[in-house]
């Protein structure tokens, strides 16, 4: 307990978890001009998730732990290493929760409402899939009662307004198909494809989502010691990071782009539980994630 307490509010965790993170990252042996490129929107994502945390104050101690635990899942996944789409997507899933929990009870400022939904449409530019989740974002808005028919109208405005530029430069560039072929995507899935996944995307997820299992549950356990709007914000979370771990499961072949909706709210999720859940068999399952993630890590980088 003393050990879980210590990390959880030490003012040089995250510093810690960063310096963690940058040895694991550097180990990989794949590592190339692409993978160290990529550690500049990763580093991003971590910086902004903290920033996530302090705004609205997600924590009822003063804790780094949300940023922590994203610094040290990252790692993780080798796959996100080199500089690619997936980490536009990495960082959109982070800059989401701003607008989106900055709407709670304000239901009369429709412009979060567009800012909510015209993030999500840049999200879609790279999977046209994304669009399936507008309803899942309403549902969210309804959980933080900032639902309105102005906001939906907005709503409807921001995710629209992507992906009129995206038509504009098909059509100007004389590559209609192009777009007609990516909105095809958002009305027929295609088929679930699990042969290229490895072991080590299945160690990622697997331990990415017993993480945000065990911390969903001890927050279900625990949630009446937070402020109602603290609670249904991490009942916002837990929704999208539903919808992530789902979205895997029936299109694994978008490994990389699907992974950071499951690995940002793993983070806040899990960032809560470690910081204030205290007990013999918390500071165990602690210390568990903290040695598996930097396990895994390590395997990932030499072995997989």
């Amino acid at each position: 307990m003393t050990f879980q307490r210590t990390i959880a509010t030490h003012r040089f965790t995250l510093f810690g978890a960063l310096a963690v993170g940058l040895v694991l990252w550097l180990t990989d042996r794949r590592l190339d001009d692409q993978a160290l490129l990529g550690m500049l929107p990763t580093g991003l994502a971590i910086y902004l998730t903290s920033e996530l945390n302090n705004t609205f104050a997600l924590l009822r101690i003063s804790s780094r732990m949300i940023g922590s635990v994203l610094a040290l899942l990252l790692p993780m996944a080798v796959s996100l290493h080199p500089l690619q789409p997936a980490h536009a997507v990495l960082l959109l899933a982070v800059i989401v929760f701003f607008p989106l929990l900055a709407s709670y009870q304000r239901p009369y400022i429709p412009s979060l409402s567009f800012l909510t939904f015209l993030l999500l449409g840049c999200s879609a530019l790279f999977v046209p899939q994304f669009l399936l989740l507008m309803p899942l974002f309403w549902m969210a808005q309804l959980l933080l009662r900032s639902f309105s028919f102005r906001g939906w109208v907005a709503s409807l405005l921001g995710i629209w307004l992507p992906g009129w530029f995206a038509f504009s430069y098909c059509y100007l560039t004389d590559q209609p198909e192009v777009f007609l072929e990516r909105c095809s995507q958002v009305v027929m899935l295609a088929p679930p494809s699990y042969e290229a996944l490895t072991l080590h995307h299945w160690l990622v997820v697997g331990f990415a989502f017993l993480l945000y299992v065990v911390a969903v549950i001890d927050f279900g356990l625990n949630s009446g010691r937070d402020k109602t709007r603290i609670r249904n914000s991490y009942m916002v979370v837990t929704l999208l990071g539903g919808a992530g771990f789902a979205g895997l499961m029936i299109q694994p072949q978008l490994f990389n782009e699907l992974l950071p909706l499951c690995l940002v709210p793993t983070a806040i999720l899990g960032g809560h539980y470690i910081a204030l859940s205290y007990g013999r068999l918390q500071n165990w399952l602690t210390i568990f994630f903290l040695l598996s993630s930097i396990a895994i890590s390590i395997f990932n980088a030499f072995f997989d």
